[in-house]
């Protein structure tokens, strides 16, 4: 092998050396990204969990609103037709 071949071992050696260095920085902030990525979609499944419960509350009190407003609507039509019961009895 003569002196330039080697060199130019050495010199493909530095750069693969220096290549792996890179990419295990690389890995590394990589894995610092994931760590956080993973810890951010837990605090996301956390809201999106609360917030469903919150929608349940208020499904479930929009629905006994609804109930009670059915049921004063019908006392009001009762009332209304006992009003024109006595409204047609004589004075």
């Amino acid at each position: 092998m003569t002196e330039n071949q080697v060199k130019q071992m050495i010199n493909l050696m530095n750069k693969c050396v220096t290549n792996t260095q890179e990419t295990q920085k690389t890995v590394a902030r990589l894995e610092k990204t994931v760590t956080k990525l993973e810890k951010d979609v837990s605090e996301l499944k956390s809201d999106v969990s609360e917030l469903k419960q919150g929608q349940a509350r208020m499904e479930k009190s929009l629905e006994t609103n609804n109930k009670a407003l059915d049921s004063l609507a019908g006392d009001n039509i009762r009332v209304k037709s006992r009003l024109e019961l006595l409204e047609q009895l004589p004075h």
